[in-house]
């Protein structure tokens, strides 16, 4: 058995309509090399990224006036803090994995005791990247605050805001 974690496929166009012809057409081409292989995908695992500068208000990434912060619209499955971090950061599992377990990962300044706990709109999810050896009152995170949650058509539909590199006061808590 072989796993190819964070695979992507990437498609391009001027309009939707041409990404999505696009698109599915890649997506055959991967299904048949996969039977090819004898390699399965895990729809359960695979999460749609989409990200535009065509005239649609629904899917975008854009800067903020803080060049530091992106606000991005996602659709997933869940509510899962592990996929919010997933899909807003771009990380793979592996990694979000290893950040639970050293207790990197806070919910509105607390360390969370379950990776697959659920979001709501206004929590603040934190990726301590590192505890600075000269100041610990202060941590290094990346941050994803929750702006809106929708439920539509089997998936949510949720705009953050992805801050990287961002310097906060270490007030951690456990639950």
């Amino acid at each position: 058995m072989s796993y190819a974690d964070d695979t992507a496929v990437i498609s391009m166009g001027k309009t939707w309509k041409e990404v999505e012809i696009k698109m599915n057409k890649y997506l055959e081409d991967v299904s048949i090399w996969l039977k090819l292989n004898k390699l399965t995908l895990n729809q359960f695992t695979s999460t749609p990224i989409t990200e535009s500068a065509i005239d649609d208000a629904d899917d975008s990434t854009y800067e903020t006036e803080d060049k530091g912060s992106k606000i991005m619209n996602i659709s997933v499955s869940s509510l899962r803090i592990d996929l919010m971090l997933k899909t807003g950061l771009r990380m793979s599992r592996n990694k979000i994995e290893t950040a639970f377990y050293e207790k990197r990962i806070q919910k509105n300044g607390f360390m969370i005791i379950k990776k697959s706990e659920n979001v709501i709109i206004g929590d603040e999810i934190d990726l301590i990247a590192n505890k600075p050896m000269v100041n610990p009152n202060f941590l290094t995170v990346s941050r994803i605050t929750i702006a809106d949650i929708n439920f539509q058509h089997d998936e949510y539909k949720i705009k953050i805001v992805c801050e990287k590199n961002l310097i906060v006061e270490n007030v951690s808590k456990n639950k």
